[in-house]
């Protein structure tokens, strides 16, 4: 048990790099509401879309659309009485209902099928730990139960948190010093 949940905070004090060909915001991607606003899923409508690098035509009929040579189901939620409709994609590799289609190669799919994340998730983060650290501060002085942790293991967490804080802040402070072309100097002194 003890490995396994060393295991575990290893693993989330440490994340791995991700790479920028998996963020969202690299990648072609199709709004079914803006489709939809420049007509281009009424049936019987060809349309050209342009995305970063990638071109594709659309042929529109009533339950789907071909994305190229690709098929891609639409679902029409009727809601408030039937008064109004909700038009998704259905996503071929998982048949759920979204918003947004991903190209992952020429496939469109969602974005949980095409393994994508955002950029926000991943970037200009110099301290993981110290969001998980705070976040865990605060369940503690709320009593949250933290699914039945011993104070021992929640002090240890603790522990492991603020050392990887501590750490992070030293190699950001190294790394802004050596930018800007100074040493430490407290050598000196």
């Amino acid at each position: 048990m003890e490995f396994r949940v060393s295991a575990i905070l290893f693993r989330m004090v440490n994340p791995q790099h991700f790479p920028d060909s998996e963020l969202v915001e690299r990648n072609p991607k199709l709004d079914v509401d803006a489709l939809y606003r420049a007509g281009a899923l009424f049936t019987g409508q060809i349309s050209r879309w342009a995305c970063h690098w990638l071109t594709v035509t659309i042929r529109a009929e009533w339950d789907r659309i071909w994305i190229d040579d690709q098929k891609v189901t639409i679902a029409r939620d009727r809601f408030l009485n039937g008064r109004y409709v909700r038009i998704k994609f259905l996503c071929s590799g998982c048949s759920r209902g979204c918003r947004i289609l991903h190209a992952r190669g020429r496939t469109w799919v969602c974005r949980h099928c095409a393994k994508y994340d955002y950029s926000s998730r991943h970037k200009n983060c110099w301290a993981p730990a110290l969001n998980r650290l705070l976040s865990l501060r605060r369940r503690i002085e709320l009593g949250h139960p933290l699914h039945g942790w011993s104070r021992r293991k929640l002090r240890k967490a603790m522990l492991a948190y603020e050392r990887d804080v501590a750490e992070s802040l030293h190699g950001f402070v190294a790394e802004l010093e050596a930018r800007l072309g100074r040493g430490r100097h407290d050598a000196d002194v």
